[in-house]
């Protein structure tokens, strides 16, 4: 079988191979005479890992983006909008535009 070297596309030809042609990373490194090893090797280092419930490939998240990170949101600075409360121009004139149109 030819291996591709760009690691995204043999992610995605193993992938695609998985799901149209083999039961599982077995059968298909079996058939294709690919060491099992080595392809998890190539693509676990290039951010994947295989999902055997699912029979393919998923992209290997990073622990510090998810969401239940205790420490998430601390290297962003926010804009604070407590200046910028008091929207009692913004009622004034959403008012008086309502009473213009009712008016025509």
């Amino acid at each position: 079988m030819y291996i591709p070297k760009d690691n995204d596309m043999l992610y995605s030809m193993v992938n695609m191979k998985l799901r149209d042609q083999y039961d599982s990373l077995e059968d298909f490194c079996e058939c294709e005479d690919v060491d099992p090893a080595r392809l998890i090797a190539r693509l676990n280092g290039a951010g994947y890992e295989y999902d055997e419930v699912h029979n393919k490939f998923t992209p290997i998240l990073d622990p510090l983006l998810s969401s239940d990170n205790s420490d998430s949101g601390s290297s962003f600075e926010f804009f604070d909008n407590s200046e910028y409360s008091d929207n009692s121009e913004c009622s004034d004139n959403s008012d008086n535009s309502s009473q213009k149109i009712s008016q025509k």
